[in-house]
């Protein structure tokens, strides 16, 4: 088995495009790093668009999966293919604490831990 970095803390949120509630995932993850937990912040989106720059030090993990689905069975798909990979990430950095931000965020959290 590889080496993998436990987490402490890894927040789950569907991007860091802006508003309210990325902004204090971000801030969460800076307050708990400086406090020295190891903290991951996970989102469907990549990086390209986010409006909160992460503090150095809080790791950053896109699971690539964000977009339209078509139609109910795309949509069920999409969603267990999220739901797959969180938990895949969960099982991998064993986090102390799993925080699932906003609805998208928590119920992906709840049904991947």
């Amino acid at each position: 088995m590889m080496n993998v970095e436990r987490i402490d803390l890894m927040i789950v949120i569907h991007s860091l495009r802006g508003g309210g509630a990325e902004r204090v995932a971000v801030d969460l993850a800076a307050g708990w790093l400086a406090r020295g937990c190891r903290v991951m912040i996970v989102t469907q989106t990549d990086d390209r668009e986010d409006a909160y720059p992460l503090p150095e030090g809080v790791r950053r993990h896109a699971l690539g999966l964000a977009g339209d689905s078509a139609g109910p069975v795309g949509a069920l798909w999409g969603n267990l293919m999220r739901v797959w990979a969180l938990r895949r990430l969960v099982r991998r950095h064993r986090p102390a604490v799993v925080l699932g931000m906003m609805t998208r965020g928590s119920v992906l959290a709840v049904l991947a831990a």
